[in-house]
């Protein structure tokens, strides 16, 4: 998307610098800097919505995080006592996970 906003301003460039050339359409250079300004001001806010949830370690949706807690407890024995999924990327998650069980033969050597 980046690339594709560069190549759009360049157009627009382009374009408004060839009209002021031989159509005598000045005012397009400034005009198509407003309009580049704007596209690259839009994809740019999209670019920070969208990294400032790994940015900022932004806590995993909560069905994701009640779906990792039932299949965690289904056996009825073990009990998360501290779970904590964050975003690592898109649809990327990292997680650090304390589990306490009641059947502790699963420990023994």
């Amino acid at each position: 998307m980046h690339v594709l906003a560069d190549a759009l301003t360049s157009i627009l460039a382009i374009a408004a610098l060839l009209a002021g050339k031989f159509y005598g359409l000045n005012w397009m250079n400034p005009m198509m800097g407003i309009i580049g300004a704007i596209l690259v001001t839009r994809w740019s806010i999209g670019q920070l919505r969208e990294t400032s949830h790994v940015l900022l370690d932004h806590q995993a949706p909560e069905s994701l995080m009640n779906q990792v807690k039932e299949v965690l407890q289904k056996d009825g024995q073990s009990k998360i006592s501290d779970l904590h999924i964050w975003s690592i990327g898109s649809n990327q998650y990292a997680a650090i996970i304390e589990i306490l069980s009641s059947d502790s033969s699963n420990f023994e050597d």
